[in-house]
């Protein structure tokens, strides 16, 4: 961590420091020495207008760490160094780095006790190939010899003229137990509106606040009031994961678990009869992503706590069965829920999380779960019956790691006419993912529904969806509808109620969602401004939000059309 308040030295003084030379030398990052000379004076911080120079902000930060570390330099000395660091570069103030550190430090401890890495290894596995050599394994799961079905392309009738069920899809909750009405809600930590911040000149609301706040319990309890009143004719529920807060430095078990059991037990009381399927999310685990495969031993970071809650809460929310010994080995499940029709399948997505650092010594199929569920999707096959796959990160963003995702995709292409659906959240924001034949690549065989958050972190509404499934053989979503809260008038006159803010077949798609049409959707959108616009529009679903982020135009509308048709990091369409 020398090295990081020596280069801070460097560039303010315009002179390579002897430290930072060698440090250079060693980390072979030959753009150093010009981002030095030509840092802009009085902002503390890296550039990375370009991903080159983001991979060289990450080898800046952790070559240090393994320099001293591998000289033997003791971990609570490395820990004071990065928590100095961290303030002197004005990344965050003393509360927010000693806690962030404090936290990761013995995770990153085990990592380089266990294997020896280098900078460029790490940036790789976290940001991306860009930053060098690919290092994670190449694997593959076995697909079974049963040769696939002849693909017959169904067609979907519209809501009115099939029978359907309901399905609410809640996601990212992030209920934040210690959100202070009042209090600031932009301030200089990763999540504001807790009264320790102060007051100051934008406050929250009793609701929350269009910023990086998460929400208090009363908007949970109005959301799901709303719904319940609403939509008293929901058949089956699905949570994506994300109940905690955003607090990742100052994270317990107890306060994750607090969270979990809140939000779960109020969605029980809401819905006694209606059957609930979860997935976890990368905010269930203390500390935040790390999730240890069974193959790797990890004293700070034992999820049995964890599977034990799961194994406890999840099963009590729906009436049939689920498989054995999988919540316990890992919090991923299936159940039949409605045998002979339907099976739900959670995944957790945890095990190709980039920043779950124990993967770097196992991330070869970590649990056999992708294996596991090729047996599930064969035996769904074998008895007829469809499925939806629950989860939290999709598999097609950079979160993701690549061999893991080119190997679920695998999956989907073999079992497309077994996989009915796909169910997402984690970026908060309205998306969706198309899965393409991997011999066909203009043929889509499967989509992503990316449901946005009920939480308001990132300057967003909250937000739900009700999908309406055909029920008569496809077990396919006919239409879905996306719900808002005006968050600006829940504060000012306690209105609390949903709006639609738009149907996809009616308003989006103009035609059913299935992954041809959302196919057409793409496509349209690389030459339709006013098409893509409407999208961003949904994406966003609040205005403060696009005020922040800003304008999506040029390279931004390329990257955000990119992801919509990319369904495996390791190889994105553009």
């Amino acid at each position: 961590m020398r090295f990081l308040l020596e280069a801070h030295r460097s560039y303010v003084t315009g002179q390579m420091r002897p430290y930072v030379q060698y440090a250079k030398k060693e980390m072979r990052v030959t753009e150093v020495h010009n981002i030095l000379r030509n840092r802009p004076g009085g902002i503390p911080r890296w550039p990375a207008p370009v991903q080159d120079l983001l991979c060289t902000e990450c080898e800046f930060a952790i070559a240090p760490v393994l320099l001293e570390f591998y000289s033997g330099t003791p971990i609570d000395q490395i820990a004071e160094q990065a928590i100095e660091a961290c303030v002197v570069l004005d990344l965050y103030d003393e509360e927010v780095c000693r806690g962030a550190v404090t936290l990761a430090i013995p995770t990153i401890a085990e990592v380089l006790s266990a294997r020896r890495t280098t900078a460029a290894e790490v940036c790789t596995y976290v940001i991306g190939a860009q930053c060098g050599s690919v290092i994670w394994p190449q694997w593959e799961v076995q697909l079974p010899d049963t040769p696939k079905p002849p693909h017959i392309e169904p067609v979907l009738p519209d809501v009115s003229e099939t029978t359907t069920i309901k399905v609410l899809q809640l996601s990212d909750l992030h209920v934040d137990l210690d959100y202070a009405e009042g209090s600031e809600a932009f301030c200089n930590m990763p999540m504001c509106c807790h009264a320790s911040q102060g007051v100051g000149n934008a406050t929250t609301g009793p609701y929350g606040a269009l910023a990086d706040c998460d929400i208090p319990m009363a908007t949970l309890d109005a959301t799901l009031d709303w719904i319940t009143e609403n939509h008293a004719d929901v058949d089956i529920i699905y949570l994506t994961g994300d109940l905690p807060a955003h607090d990742i430095w100052n994270q317990t078990r107890e306060g994750n678990e607090a969270a979990i059991r809140t939000s779960l037990t109020k969605l029980q009381a809401r819905f006694p009869n209606t059957p609930v399927y979860s997935s976890i999310g990368n905010h269930a685990p203390c500390f935040i992503n790390i999730y240890p495969p069974a193959t790797v031993e990890s004293e700070t970071n034992s999820v049995e706590w964890l599977e034990a809650t799961f194994g406890e809460l999840w099963p009590a929310l729906f009436p049939t069965e689920i498989t054995e010994g999988t919540i316990d080995r890992g919090s991923f499940y299936a159940s039949r829920a409605i045998p002979g029709k339907l099976r739900v399948i959670s995944i957790n997505s945890n095990f190709c999380n980039n920043l779950n650092w124990l993967l770097l010594l196992d991330s070869v199929d970590p649990n056999g779960e992708l294996q596991w569920l090729v047996e599930q999707l064969q035996e769904a096959e074998d008895l007829g019956e469809k499925v939806h796959l629950l989860s939290h990160i999709p598999p097609g963003i950079t979160d993701c790691l690549p061999t893991w995702s080119h190997q679920f995709n695998r999956i989907v292409n073999r079992y497309e006419d077994t996989i009915s659906g796909q169910f997402y959240g984690h970026t908060h924001k309205d998306e969706f993912e198309v899965f393409y034949d991997l011999e066909d690549a203009g043929r889509a065989v499967s989509v992503a529904y990316i449901t946005p958050a009920v939480t308001t972190y990132s300057y967003k509404n909250p937000t739900y969806r009700i999908f309406h499934v055909d029920t008569n053989s496809t077990w396919m979503a006919v239409d879905y509808d996306t719900y808002w809260m005006d968050l600006e008038r829940a504060n000012a006159v306690g209105d609390t109620s949903y709006s639609k803010l738009y149907s996809a077949r009616a308003d989006l798609l103009e035609a059913p969602p299935t992954p041809q049409n959302f196919d057409r959707l793409v496509q349209r959108m690389k030459t339709d401004s006013d098409k893509f616009q409407q999208y961003m529009s949904y994406y966003y679903h609040s205005d403060a939000a696009q005020v922040h982020y800003g304008p999506c135009e040029g390279a931004c509308r390329d990257q955000k059309i990119c992801g919509t048709e990319t369904s495996d990091s390791s190889n994105p369409r553009c």
